[in-house]
């Protein structure tokens, strides 16, 4: 086995060791409490904070295995340059959610002209990041997709209560899986 092979399995196996237990205990607590991940999704009367961090949770505990399945499957495909810089962090973590988060709103209020259900708008506006995503490195569109849903979903449901509220749910998950995909490429490096 070659040792860039070695080193991939190792840290994969580190990664799945280690959130394990957080994805055991998010599954428990959104099954318990939320009955249904539209249910969850919709449920606007929580604290924000705790909003996003449920929604961050749900978002990795679905983009770290299919990121791992890709990895497995392409494992010679380039992948995003990433340096662990304060600049490059300030881009990524804070930067990238405020731009994104701001033009979301015009690619779903264009989706939205066309269909009310709020899952159709939020499957295509994936669809629309996924593509944007994967212009410099197609399967990061496809390992982003399904946190890009949620987040559409975050966003339209906030939206009903506050415009700002919605801008800032949506720019805390963003910030926080970007954040947590930093750390991850850091322990991985």
């Amino acid at each position: 086995m070659c040792l860039r092979k070695w080193c991939k399995i190792t840290s994969l196996h580190i990664i799945a060791n280690n959130f394990s237990p957080l994805i055991a205990a998010l599954a428990f607590s959104v099954t318990h409490k939320d009955v249904g991940l539209f249910k969850f999704l919709s449920n606007t009367k929580q604290p924000m904070k705790i909003y996003a961090i449920k929604v961050f949770l749900v978002a990795m505990a679905v983009a770290i295995p299919v990121n791992i399945f890709l990895d497995f499957l392409f494992p010679d495909s380039e992948g995003m340059v990433i340096e662990l810089s304060l600049a490059f962090f300030m881009k990524v973590v804070i930067a990238a959610p405020i731009i994104e988060t701001l033009i979301m709103i015009p690619i779903i209020s264009i989706i939205s002209k066309f269909t009310n259900n709020i899952n159709y708008v939020s499957l295509i506006s994936a669809i629309v990041w996924g593509i944007i995503h994967s212009l410099g490195y197609p399967l990061h569109g496809i390992g982003i997709f399904y946190s890009f849903y949620l987040m559409s979903m975050a966003y339209q449901y906030w939206d009903l209560h506050s415009r700002g509220h919605a801008l800032l749910v949506v720019m805390t998950i963003h910030a926080l899986f970007n954040g947590t995909g930093l750390v991850l490429f850091a322990i991985e490096s």
